[in-house]
């Protein structure tokens, strides 16, 4: 769901009659906030998000985000379960200040109804320090003082999963990406590293893409909690890195501002695996659509986008001095046990 400016034409107010299929399907439980129809209007057509349709509307003067059930989708338990610890996590989130508090969550279908969050997505490779310290004040406080999450997908298991997929099938692998074998390999000693190295769980987004992520000037708020888990939270800083081109004073600042209250050693080993996590998120990345492509029997040529920016990641001589540093603070550790 888009946090942008709204710049669209209103449509209008409606009757019940007048109402579009979508929105006449849930308009009972739209009514169940106290919603009249004579207070409604719609802003715009409906857009796609990432899984559902999206409406904008106004009510009682008030612009609402209203994210509707999955077209023909069929409900099942662990459908109903997902968008259960979605309300879950999102409520926590509300709780802590980093996201809107939703107006209605049905974790029967997903219908979710949000106040409208006025602001702009990050420009990947345009953030100055202010606007990043505003991201990691916010990412500070979902790791560190949001109410646990339950746990979901276990991203690094996902990702050496599909690594040894590749592995087992490279020629296959090679016709999506020609290097993404190659690549694949190289990084799985750094997987090998972060899981070894895995702080405790913490309350993740696990989708810090910059839609995802509003800034309205003054704080930052972030939406779409589908995938949200108990996890890495050095996994969402480094997606933030990765997806907004986070370079130079403004990733110091974003880091500093993330690790606020860190003491010395521990804020060496988190910006170690922030730098890692950077690279294995890039893979990520690549071995999704890989997978989707190997299921689909179509090349998507985002696979061999993600596999160079990984290689280069991996070139970099900050990946190469992060995973030194703790390969020597785990040298360490095991002195100071014997």
């Amino acid at each position: 769901m888009s946090g942008a400016l709204l710049s669209r034409a209103s449509l209008g107010r409606v009757s019940l009659s007048e109402l579009p299929a979508d929105l006449a399907d849930v308009w009972e439980r739209l009514s169940g906030l106290g919603w009249r129809l004579d207070q409604f209007e719609l802003l715009a057509p409906p857009t796609q998000g990432a899984r559902n349709p999206v409406r904008f509307a106004r009510y009682a003067g008030k612009t609402v985000v209203i994210r509707l059930p999955r077209v023909a989708a069929k409900v099942s338990g662990k459908t109903s379960a997902r968008h259960a610890r979605e309300r879950h996590h999102q409520a926590a989130a509300a709780e802590a200040g980093v996201t809107p508090t939703p107006l209605l969550a049905d974790p029967a279908d997903g219908l979710l109804v949000l106040p409208f969050v006025p602001g702009q997505h990050p420009e990947p490779g345009k953030l100055d320090p202010a606007a990043a310290a505003r991201m990691g004040r916010c990412l500070g406080k979902l790791h560190r003082e949001t109410a646990p999450f339950d746990q979901g997908t276990d991203i690094l298991r996902r990702i050496r999963r599909r690594v040894a997929q590749v592995a087992t099938d490279a020629a296959a692998a090679r016709r999506h990406a020609a290097g993404l074998p190659t690549i694949a390999r190289a990084l799985e000693p750094m997987l090998a590293t972060l899981e070894r190295t895995a702080p405790p769980l913490a309350p993740c987004h696990g989708d810090l893409v910059p839609g995802n992520i509003i800034d309205d000037g003054n704080r930052v708020y972030l939406i779409d909690w589908e995938t949200s888990t108990a996890g890495d939270p050095h996994q969402d800083i480094a997606n933030v890195c990765l997806r907004t081109r986070l370079q130079g004073a403004a990733r110091a600042t974003f880091l500093e501002t993330c690790f606020d209250g860190h003491a010395v050693a521990e804020l060496e080993q988190a910006r170690a695996r922030v730098q890692l996590w950077e690279a294995a998120c890039a893979l990520d990345k690549a071995l999704i659509y890989w997978r989707n492509g190997m299921r689909s029997g179509e090349i998507d040529p985002r696979v061999n986008g993600w596999t160079r920016r990984c290689s280069r990641l991996l070139a970099a001589p900050g990946t190469r001095a992060a995973a030194l540093v703790l390969d020597n603070l785990a040298a360490a550790s095991m002195q100071s046990l014997d």
